[in-house]
């Protein structure tokens, strides 16, 4: 289950400045550049996949954390996690795939590819 802190964190790192975008809907903004930078993968391995490994990349468009050390560390403080004592792949696996969910699961436009 994805915390409401987890996903307000999530949503305070997109910034859309290098792409000159002011928007009230951050979230429709990512998944617009998801869908020009990488839409092309959704007919291969599917929307949720194709999220994460663009995310994976590291996008400009969200800063988020790409270390272990601060994926455990912000999943525990975000109460997505128990304890920091957790393995690390299992847990950075998550970590994508949640921000994916928060990006599919953004009612506020039609996905359409």
């Amino acid at each position: 289950m994805i915390t409401n802190e987890f996903k307000k964190h999530i949503i305070g790192l997109i910034d859309l400045e290098p792409y000159n975008i002011e928007s009230e809907t951050p979230l429709n903004e990512v998944l617009n550049i998801f869908r020009r930078e990488y839409g092309f993968m959704v007919t291969r391995i599917g929307l949720k996949n194709s999220i994460v490994q663009w995310l994976q990349g590291l996008p400009s468009c969200i800063k988020i954390p790409y270390t272990y050390f601060d994926i455990i560390n912000l999943m525990y403080a975000t109460e997505m996690i128990d304890n920091k004592n957790v393995c690390e792949c299992a847990t950075s696996d998550k970590y994508f795939n949640c921000i994916a969910e928060i990006i599919m699961n953004s009612e506020q436009i039609e996905i359409k590819f």
